[in-house]
């Protein structure tokens, strides 16, 4: 059984060219898995900040988004309240 922690781009490539896969696409996995490795595992105390952001803090939540035109009909009474 292969864990994630013997699965490197060279054992990649060997399962490959064991499976009979095309040279090219050897190739791609093993660059594409030197690139997975060389990246950071995220972090969510850091890399998801938005996840603890309140709402309101995020958005100016009393903005008006929309204004009728001048002389358009006023929407009926309760609508927009």
């Amino acid at each position: 059984m292969t864990t994630l922690s013997l699965l490197d781009a060279d054992a990649l490539a060997s399962s490959s060219v064991t499976a009979g896969e095309p040279t090219w696409l050897v190739e791609r996995r093993r660059i594409a898995a030197r690139r997975f490795a060389d990246q950071a595992w995220p972090d969510s105390r850091f890399d998801e900040f938005w996840r603890s952001t309140p709402f309101d803090v995020r958005f100016d939540v009393e903005r008006e988004i929309a204004t009728a035109a001048a002389g358009a009909p006023s929407a009926p009474a309760g609508v927009l309240s």
